[in-house]
């Protein structure tokens, strides 16, 4: 079903960039690119995605919780209440969890699907890079944090405004559903750096560094307050795989490598490209660094998104028409070998439909 999703997307980009001529063609595609990614959400059935069967306990029982029980009990409902308290008012309008994740996966979907559209320059490209490198998996399974991503993609674009006030809101609404969703306050002084070169170079020196100390960056990571919520979380997002992780840390850092090298030609006097550079640079580091802790491995996931972006962009800095059609095929068939041999991980490999499966 997944290969299905991406061939769905890839299709019906041909033909829409093929028959569309009017401006309205950015919209069309946006729309195609959503709606695919709605109804593949929409209709899974709880067995998809790892933590679903959970969800779905729990909002079988919010009928028979109080909202004061919600916000004051010491179970996991208490975890950022305010997601459960969210999932009590949808069952006031359907009590069955098929229900919740119809609502859930429009709202995602929504967010992804308005990021997309607003700062891609390849909305075809960006999406199947966004299914491809596993991002989508990750929202079909951990919803209190996509709702929390979503949100984030969202307040992108009021980094790029220079609306700081309406940033720290959107981020304050991303963490009433996931409080790791504040750590992207360190986004919005990002956009300002623009030395480039040298927070790139420094990169490889604090990994090696790591790796030298036995881990000791991350262990004084691991001392912070803010990041003790994560020691109970467990490491889905990866399968509980070091290759797989490894894998992605590959292409994360061969498609930043390729952008540097274009980055003249990408940056051409446009200073919101360093917040794309930035942020990516910020992901890839702290993925590899938490690449044995796979509970703090999704914190990466807060900063790299933009990499959706930034491969299209540096491809589309290319003069050459025919090359830029000739790299976008190379990139695609790439990402699609790569997901076929590695699957989509986050406990998505067998999907069904919600018909296919009794609770």
């Amino acid at each position: 079903m997944h290969i299905l999703l991406i061939g769905f997307i890839l299709l019906g980009g041909f033909v829409i960039n093929n028959t569309v001529q009017s401006k309205a063609k950015e919209k069309i595609l946006a729309i195609w690119t959503g709606t695919l990614l709605f109804i593949y959400a929409a209709l899974r059935s709880v067995s998809v995605g790892t933590d679903i069967e959970s969800y779905s306990l729990s909002y079988l029982q919010l009928k028979y919780i109080s909202f004061e029980e919600i916000f004051m009990s010491n179970t996991i409902i208490s975890r950022d209440p305010f997601f459960y308290f969210f999932l009590k008012l949808l069952t006031y309008i359907n009590s069955d969890p098929q229900f919740m994740l119809v609502v859930i996966s429009a709202l995602i979907t929504i967010c992804i699907t308005i990021f997309i559209y607003k700062n891609s320059v390849n909305i075809i490209l960006s999406c199947t890079l966004f299914v491809g490198l596993r991002y989508y998996s990750f929202t079909l399974s951990g919803l209190r944090q996509a709702l929390a991503w979503g949100i984030i993609m969202l307040s992108y674009n009021y980094i790029k405004e220079k609306k700081p006030v309406n940033f720290i809101l959107l981020i304050i609404l991303a963490a009433l559903f996931h409080k790791s969703a504040l750590i992207f306050l360190l986004a919005y002084p990002l956009a300002s750096i623009k030395k480039l070169e040298i927070i790139t170079i420094s990169v490889p020196f604090v990994y090696l560094l790591n790796v030298l100390t036995n881990n000791g960056v991350m262990q004084l990571v691991l001392k912070i307050p803010f990041f003790k919520q994560y020691e109970d979380y467990g490491g889905y997002l990866l399968g509980n795989s070091n290759n797989s992780g490894s894998t992605l840390i590959l292409i994360y850092v061969s498609i930043y490598v390729i952008a540097f090298i274009f980055r003249k030609q990408v940056i051409s006097n446009n200073d919101n490209i360093y917040l794309m550079y930035n942020l990516t640079l910020l992901g890839i580091t702290i993925t590899m660094l938490s690449i044995d802790y796979e509970n703090l491995f999704r914190i990466g996931y807060y900063f790299i998104f933009p990499i959706i972006l930034l491969l299209p962009l540096t491809i589309n800095s290319i003069g050459d028409k025919k090359m830029r059609n000739i790299l976008n095929a190379f990139v695609i068939l790439l990402v699609f070998g790569q997901y076929i041999l590695i699957g989509p991980g986050a406990g998505t490999d067998n999907y069904h439909f919600f018909w296919e499966w009794n609770y």
